[in-house]
This record gives structure tokens, C-alpha cells and sequence, in this order.
């Protein structure tokens, strides 16, 4: 998966993914080193709001996080 290329050579401790759709949110669950945050700024998909870890509903709220 592409998201163990970025992980493994880079060793990073904490990765956050922020997405829109449940695809993107899929990725995390197949991951346990990957954080969830859902993004409702454009549109809010309900289940992508429900399964995910943090929800932000604009960026600004994101970068207060």
C-alpha cells in the first residue's frame, strides 16, 4: 500500500490522514498507525463523520487542533 511507503523509510511515530470520503477513511483502517480526521468543509458525509477519529468542519477549526 502507498501509505507504507511514506511510513516505514521515514519512521514517523504519528500520522494523521485528513479526508472527505469513506475510501480515505478505509485507508486508516487498514493502518493502526494512521490517525482518521474526517473534513466536512465542503460536504459532510455522515459516515465518514461517525467512523472518524477527529471531525473538523472548516480549516481553520483543523488548525486549532
Amino acid at each position: 500500500m502507498a501509505e507504507k511507503n511514506i511510513i516505514n523509510p521515514n519512521n514517523y511515530q504519528n500520522i494523521f490522514m485528513i479526508g472527505d470520503g469513506y475510501t480515505d477513511f478505509e485507508v486508516s483502517k487498514s493502518n493502526s498507525d494512521i490517525t482518521f480526521c474526517g473534513f466536512g468543509g465542503h460536504v459532510v458525509r455522515e459516515k465518514v463523520k461517525q467512523e472518524a477519529e477527529h471531525f473538523f468542519d472548516s480549516f481553520s477549526q483543523m488548525l486549532t487542533f
